[in-house]
């Protein structure tokens, strides 16, 4: 058996045990400081956030925004000499779903402004059977109240692996700039959600130990064009090719 085999069984093993366990949503009314240490929240709670598990054995957060196509950050599906495949995985009415892909575009990473534009897309082998799917915002308002979520090391990022729950934290937008919040492993490509909506305006991008200020983030309302384009073409089954250089509107 290959290694890389080894680490994806243990990686699906670990998904099946942890899910198993189910979510407990917290009642304290506090507002976490930080993602890391964030509320667990109900799989019931954005069921379109789900788990990718990468083949590579890489693990990120993504989000659904079609009946085929997952939202996240663009080194969450595609880096030099990493295949584009793997598993999003979700809970949804007290099921556990792993749905394979093998198809990604990333968007162009040369410009200077590389962190806001860490975004990724997936199409899906197959339909997802959530009925609900996050919507790509295409504006923003100031302030803006946002939740984000994620499945990464919790604590200190000292976990060896992640826990199976997906956490949220929640916090305002003003004048451009966010109070920082440190994100783990595992986090990358976690959707930045208007509060109280299912529109996307951000991703986490920010890795190991990094915050949610604006400057690393991707930004979804700025490549609104891009990913629309990729969103249409994954929707209607016409996979994209592993990576996608275009810029925003081209």
């Amino acid at each position: 058996m290959s290694l890389l085999r080894a680490i994806r069984i243990m990686w699906v093993s670990w998904v099946a045990t942890a899910l198993s366990l189910g979510c407990t949503t917290t009642s304290d009314p506090t507002v976490e400081s930080e993602l890391r240490t964030g509320a667990v929240v109900a799989d019931a709670e954005h069921p379109e956030v789900g788990l990718l598990l990468r083949s590579n054995g890489g693990v990120c957060t993504g989000a659904l925004v079609g009946q085929r196509t997952v939202l996240t950050a663009g080194h969450c599906v595609a880096e030099p000499n990493d295949p584009c495949e793997g598993n999003f995985v979700f809970e949804a009415n007290g099921n556990r779903t792993s749905i394979p892909y093998h198809a990604c575009a990333k968007l162009d990473d040369s410009a200077p402004s590389f962190k806001n534009q860490d975004l990724g897309v997936i199409h899906l082998d197959a339909t997802s059977p959530l009925a609900t799917v996050a919507i790509l915002a295409r504006s923003f308002a100031v302030p803006d109240a946002r939740t984000v979520y994620g499945f990464g090391l919790s604590g200190a990022c000292t976990d060896i692996v992640p826990d199976g729950h997906k956490r949220k934290y929640s916090f305002v937008v003003e004048e451009g700039v966010t109070p920082p919040a440190n994100t783990c492993m595992g986090d990358s490509g976690g959707p930045h959600f208007s509060a109280g909506t299912n529109r996307v305006v951000a991703v986490v991008s920010g890795r190991w130990g990094r915050d949610l200020t604006l400057s690393m983030t991707g930004d979804v309302v700025a490549n609104y064009g891009w990913l629309a384009a990729r969103l249409e073409e994954s929707e209607a089954s016409k996979p994209f090719p592993r990576q996608t250089s275009t810029l925003p509107g081209h």
